[in-house]
């Protein structure tokens, strides 16, 4: 879909703003806060030559996307906060400007995309993130950039898109563990809404996995080298699982009592096979302790597994002392999720391609909540899943906005039997 070229200068200029506002907003004499630290004492190990390790030990609790992002930002344009916050909100700017993209092509409506782009653009979480050097806006781009390369990929069924889609996803899943998690909903979406179209592609699924292999594989193959094990990922599954479902702490984030009951789990399992562990060996013993909390308590677990999903999907990062933070923060999502349910309803219905990939992200967003609330506890997980959620929405503003139904029309494929 074109744009007029006034659109699209006025996007730029929104764009240059809310980056100089961004870049503005922070200061080098800040300090690093919790992930940070761990991010660029990685990037700076990886430049002086250590490889990717932390306190002289081969790390594998952290996939290298970000810490090899920023190692290269370091290397190229020097470690001022600043800049790399800068690229934070280009990142930001690519998400904006693919999701603009998708509602104009879904919904078949300029005033789709345009929307799309305005709400992601000055989404606050988003805003917030980006202050911070850490993975959340690299991640939500390629996790949006896996959607666009799926939408192209169910309009035109052919082996280009499939590897693109696959390349994205496995970028994804190299800055964190659960980007696949987004294609694997997407997938389950294009099923649920035509079986058959899956079946009469199913060709391009070895390719989708050549694209997310090619990706995985320099990681995967270090990873053999230096631990003897097949891990394709990073470890850090049972430490997030153990914590998420602790009773103790209600299943929020509390990383000093997580750090002792943690250990006191560890430090048993050391005794019983009577050697120090490996990560990957700590990370199973906590796994395995996560597992046992829930069958000693189910129903408690299952009450904490409902608070976990009700956090993340509707309350903030923050705000605890500020009430009127969270209320206007859980009334802005209900909004949201008003404005996108029809939408996603309405694709899954389509028999045009382009407005079933509406549909497919209702799926997509459904299964990552499912998934993502079995580890973490915050909204914050939530919001590389933002993106759907306000493209959908877009496309019922739109709607409201034409004067009469024919201006609200998906746009015409010819493979609208994918």
């Amino acid at each position: 879909m074109r744009y007029p070229p006034r659109w699209l200068a006025l996007a730029l200029i929104l764009i240059v703003l809310r980056t100089t506002l961004l870049v503005l907003s922070v200061s080098n004499m800040h300090g690093l806060q919790a992930d940070e630290a761990v991010y660029d004492r990685l990037a700076r190990s990886v430049l002086a030559g250590n490889g990717y390790s932390m306190q002289g030990e081969p790390s594998i609790f952290r996939p290298p996307g970000w810490p090899l992002s920023l190692a290269a930002i370091y290397a190229s344009l020097g470690d001022d906060r600043r800049v790399v916050v800068a690229l934070q909100g280009l990142f930001d700017a690519g998400t904006a400007l693919i999701c603009g993209w998708l509602a104009g092509g879904i919904f078949g409506a300029r005033a789709a995309g345009a929307l799309a782009f305005l709400i992601v653009l000055l989404w606050p979480p988003f805003f917030r993130e980006s202050r911070f050097m850490q993975t959340d806006p690299l991640y939500c781009f390629l996790v949006t950039a896996t959607l666009a390369g799926f939408a192209r990929l169910v309009r035109v069924p052919d082996w280009r898109p499939a590897l693109v889609t696959g390349v994205c996803a496995g970028l994804a899943t190299l800055v964190r563990p659960t980007g696949f998690v987004y294609l694997g909903g997407l997938l389950l979406g294009w099923f649920v809404w035509r079986p058959t179209g899956v079946w009469r592609h199913i060709r391009l699924l070895p390719v989708l996995g050549l694209g997310v292999a090619l990706v995985l594989a320099p990681w995967t193959i270090r990873n053999y080298r230096v631990f003897h094990a097949f891990i394709p990922l990073s470890v850090g599954t049972g430490q997030q699982f153990f914590g998420g479902g602790l009773l103790e702490t209600d299943g929020r984030w509390d990383l000093e009592r997580w750090g002792a009951l943690g250990a006191a789990v560890i430090e048993r399992e050391r005794s019983r096979v009577g050697r120090s562990l490996s990560p990957i060996e700590e990370d199973r013993a906590l796994l395995r302790a996560g597992i046992d909390n829930w069958r000693r308590s189910p129903g408690a677990s299952a009450v904490l597994w409902l608070k976990r999903i009700w956090r993340m999907c509707f309350l903030p990062v923050t705000g605890q002392e500020r009430p009127l933070l969270r209320i206007g923060f859980l009334m802005t999502l209900v909004v949201l999720y008003a404005l996108a349910l029809p939408r996603a309803v309405e694709g899954l219905r389509a028999t045009n391609s382009s407005l079933a990939v509406a549909g497919m992200m209702g799926i997509a967003l459904v299964f990552g909540v499912m998934v993502h609330s079995v580890l973490f506890t915050n909204s914050r997980y939530f919001e590389p899943m933002r993106p759907m959620v306000i493209v959908l929405a877009a496309g019922t503003l739109a709607r409201w906005r034409a004067s009469s139904p024919d201006r609200y029309s998906p746009i015409s494929t010819a493979s609208t039997s994918a």
